[in-house]
């Protein structure tokens, strides 16, 4: 309408004539309740770096009050505690919060061994007998459970060539591979 009027203005020979501009709503959302729109943080300063403290952890849908604009896209909150939470993860109050889907694992997937491994009964190295062993460069078919052992050590739980345990390495090193 401003565009139409500025034009019809001009070809009129009014030049300057403009409408006043329209009020604008504030801007500020202190008071204002959003809701967390994934598993978020409160801290208790804008940044995760040293100096700020983790205070609590808000729930999909749970709500808070804000105290404040957002800056550096952080944004201060009142309630339910006092922090600061990223702004992103906020939606209006009463909008629906869909949880986020997990990714999908395969119940089996194939890896291939970087070196020869023991096939054993359980999660447990040298104190348990060896049920068969897997040649490096052979595939072997993992299930989704895993398990970390004392000393760093993870395990995959296997069903082919045999069932049973190998050893997936200790941090960095590597025993399996994707195939």
């Amino acid at each position: 309408m401003r565009a139409y009027l500025l034009l019809a203005s001009c070809l009129l020979g009014f030049g300057s004539l403009l409408l006043p501009p329209a009020p604008t709503i504030a801007q500020t959302p202190d008071g204002q309740c959003r809701q967390a729109n994934r598993r978020m943080e409160i801290f208790s300063e804008p940044t995760v770096g040293p100096n700020s403290r983790f205070v609590r952890t808000l729930q999909p849908g749970e709500q808070v009050v804000l105290a404040g604009s957002a800056n550096n896209g952080w944004i201060p909150v009142q309630v339910p505690t006092v922090g600061f939470v990223i702004a992103r993860y906020l939606t209006a109050c009463g909008t629906a919060v869909v949880p986020p889907t997990p990714p999908t694992r395969p119940a089996t997937a194939c890896r291939r061994a970087t070196l020869n491994l023991a096939i054993r009964p359980r999660p447990v190295a040298g104190t348990e007998p060896v049920v068969g062993g897997v040649a490096e460069g052979q595939t072997v078919t993992i299930t989704q459970t895993t398990q970390r052992d004392a000393d760093g050590r993870i395990w995959f739980e296997i069903v082919a060539p045999s069932r049973g345990w190998v050893s997936g390495g200790r941090a960095g090193t590597v025993n399996l591979t994707s195939c």
